[in-house]
């Protein structure tokens, strides 16, 4: 099944949590409502969740033990498109009761809140990832990554009734940390477009910014992509960075950040 160019999709929650990177570790959000006894609950996840890595048939096991423990806590994980997720997951619907891959340009209505979710980034190890490709079963790079701005589908939202009051994205716009892209420079360096590239990534995450300021009072935004953790306010906009979850510790804790 594939979506429609806009996608509308409307969930009887109140309450909301946001999640950073997960990168393959499905099993952190298991432990994550488990140990914190979250019940009734949304949760949004900002991309790079991780598909596309490993086996399909135990990435499919892994997936359904997930969705297996949402379903009993009557949770659902709603996930955007990372530049590390293979992009074909978030045009077809999995069957899964409580876990959605949804694409790009999804409308996400809840009981007290109105999202605008669009995924992808450029990999700054891009070049080292396809070449790692050529000798590998699994693939690690894919080229449908990067963010897209599309006026199309930002014009047909404006004219909905939908009001939006909050963005999510992998990536950010330059109004929000980081500020600048001066700390890629070796990377630029061993990739000749990646530079313009990332700019423009960036500029078009501002032009979604500026169009949709026009209609809505965006109140916050949320991404991830960076891994870190950061807060920034550009007008009255609240630019919330997620950082990624990270394993420590012999028994397998997990570090991360939420909102």
């Amino acid at each position: 099944m594939y979506y429609k160019i806009l996608n509308k999709i409307e969930l009887n929650y109140d309450t909301t949590i946001m999640l950073g990177d997960l990168h393959g570790e499905f099993e952190a959000i298991c432990r994550f409502v488990q140990d914190n006894d979250i019940t009734n609950t949304l949760l949004v996840q900002v991309g790079d969740f991780g598909v596309g890595f490993d086996d399909f048939q135990n990435t499919m096991i892994r997936l359904n033990n997930l969705n297996k423990t949402l379903k009993e806590r009557d949770c659902t994980v709603v996930a955007i498109r990372g530049n590390h997720d293979d992009p074909s997951w978030f045009n077809v619907s999995y069957d899964f009761s409580h876990l959605l891959f949804v694409p790009d340009y999804t409308v996400i209505k809840t009981q007290n809140r109105t999202f605008l979710v669009v995924g992808g980034a450029v990999s700054i190890d891009r070049k080292m990832r396809i070449g790692c490709d050529k000798d590998s079963v699994y693939k690690t790079y894919w080229s449908g990554e990067s963010f897209v701005y599309n006026d199309e589908v930002l014009d047909e939202i404006l004219k909905s009734d939908f009001d939006i009051d909050t963005v999510v994205t992998h990536s950010s716009p330059y109004y929000a940390y980081p500020y600048t892209d001066v700390n890629l420079k070796e990377w630029y360096e061993q990739d000749d477009s990646l530079h313009d590239d990332i700019k423009t990534e960036r500029e078009g995450l501002n032009k979604l910014y500026d169009k949709l300021s026009t209609k809505y009072n965006i109140k916050e935004w949320y991404y991830g992509h960076y891994h870190d953790s950061q807060t920034t306010m550009y007008n009255d906009t609240k630019f919330v960075l997620l950082d990624m979850y990270r394993r420590f510790g012999d028994r397998g804790g997990w570090s991360y950040t939420i909102y």
